[in-house]
């Protein structure tokens, strides 16, 4: 009797289970959206708004939402730019409508095709240093103008040539209004068995603007290579690697150096060197300047090395310029620029000789204002006594400086007693011949001295 009961529960189960499973094979079909708009042919020019309506069964349906390209849009939609659109309609419980494409054009004209554009390359395949030359065209064949190349995942090129910098397998396409996007060319880069290996022999975190650096350059065996030219940022030096396929080097100033060299047809690898600002010397200085009565406390000093300049129209004569500058904890600075002989030549270069009690001769003394860098009061003539010697790195001057003019018709003195700092002004990027020598530094004339900017003099310190 039990196993008849239990039989007869099964039993039951499977025919309600059954029953349950058709009733869903007997639900009602959903209907289809109708999708119209007020557009006569369904094109409009640009600028216009479109109201559509959703029905079923020939009856407005209310509560349809509408679809642009797949983003859901208020109704009536506005288009303002040329082109061809895909809209639905779509409701719950409803089967989305029939897609509807409204075409939109300038001035009721119909829409230019859109040609595509075909990118090739000169080459397939080159060797880190290489240059590869693109074309564009469209897919008729017409030559193309105007048009933009990117490195797929990198940055776009300049022009329509690209020099391989590092190996790999690089990819590129090309882009431009009005203009479906192109194929993607492909550029394997290999390393040239001859090629040369630029390399960062200086600690990188000691590479300081003033100081020297050592770069190497061997070739794709290891052996140095020797009388190669230096680039920087794509521009000679005229630097060449020395006989251990060494260059050191001077960088002017602090930035980012990107460095190549080059011997015969054979380039070396790009190489990034960060220059950072030289740290400033440790520095003690007593000194005070006097103007208009009123002393002023000099809290910073230096001595700025501006460079070699001709005395003479007929540029015949050279002297070196120095400004000697002090900063006054009243808002005031004290410049002196005087000149020292120099010796050298045109070809070689010329070397200032060092300022001393009495080799200094006067072309301004000043004080100007801290702030604005305009001058209090100036004269072009005083007495200078350069005491002050630099230390063995040429970074600092240390000694007693005393300095004396008339200003504003009253005496102006200028006494210092300790660190001056060292620097160079109106330095550019670039390098010098070899490390920080004030005895030995050899550099072209600038030109013939003329005026000297006390503004920007005054700041050099700041």
């Amino acid at each position: 009797m039990k196993k008849l009961f239990m039989f007869l529960a099964v039993a039951g189960l499977a025919t309600f289970g059954a029953s349950c499973s058709s009733s869903d094979d007997n639900a009602p079909e959903q209907k289809q959206l109708t999708l119209s708009s007020d557009a006569k042919d369904n094109t409009v020019v640009e600028g216009t708004t479109v109201k559509f309506s959703a029905k079923v069964d020939g009856k407005e349906e209310a509560g349809a939402e509408f679809y642009v390209n797949d983003t859901k849009v208020s109704n009536p939609y506005k288009f303002d730019t040329e082109g061809s659109y895909k809209v639905v309609a779509k409701k719950d419980k409803f089967k989305p409508s029939a897609v509807m494409t409204i075409t939109v054009t300038k001035d009721g004209q119909p829409p230019v095709e859109k040609r595509t554009l075909v990118l090739t390359a000169d080459k397939e395949a080159v060797f880190v240093g290489g240059k590869v030359k693109f074309t564009v065209k469209d897919d008729l064949g017409a030559a193309v103008a105007g048009f933009k190349i990117k490195q797929v995942g990198g940055a776009e090129i300049t022009g329509d040539e690209w020099t391989a910098t590092a190996a790999g397998d690089f990819k590129f396409v090309a882009s431009k209004d009005n203009y479906e996007g192109s194929n993607e060319v492909s550029v394997a880069v290999t390393v040239d068995p001859n090629a040369l290996v630029l390399a960062l022999v200086t600690n990188p975190d000691e590479v300081f603007a003033g100081s020297a650096m050592t770069v190497s350059l061997k070739d794709a065996s290891g052996a140095k290579v020797a009388e190669a030219e230096l680039f920087l940022n794509g521009t000679a030096t005229g630097i060449k690697s020395n006989a251990e396929g060494l260059y050191v080097i001077t960088p002017n100033i602090a930035g980012d150096y990107d460095l190549q060299a080059k011997k015969g047809s054979s380039v070396s690898n790009s190489l990034l060197v960060i220059v950072n600002e030289a740290p400033l010397p440790d520095t003690e200085i007593d000194g005070t300047f006097v103007y208009k009565g009123a002393t002023s406390n000099v809290e910073e000093g230096a001595i700025l090395l501006d460079g070699i300049y001709y005395t003479n129209e007929a540029r015949t004569e050279v002297e070196a310029v120095w400004n000697l500058v002090a900063v006054g904890d009243d808002g005031k600075v004290s410049i002196v620029i005087f000149s020292t002989p120099a010796s050298g030549n045109e070809e070689d270069g010329y070397a200032p000789a060092l300022p001393t009690p009495t080799n200094a001769s006067i072309d301004v003394i000043a004080v100007v204002d801290a702030q604005t860098g305009e001058p209090l009061d100036t004269a072009e003539e005083g007495t200078l006594s350069f005491g002050a010697t630099p230390n063995e790195n040429g970074t600092v001057f240390t000694g007693i400086v005393t300095a004396g003019a008339t200003l504003g018709g009253q005496p102006f003195t200028l006494n210092l007693d300790g660190d001056l700092i060292f620097g160079r002004t109106q330095r550019s990027e670039g390098f010098a011949a070899s490390k920080k020598s004030l005895t030995s530094k050899a550099s072209k004339a600038k030109g013939v001295k003329r005026g000297f900017n006390l503004a920007k003099i005054a700041k050099s310190v700041r």
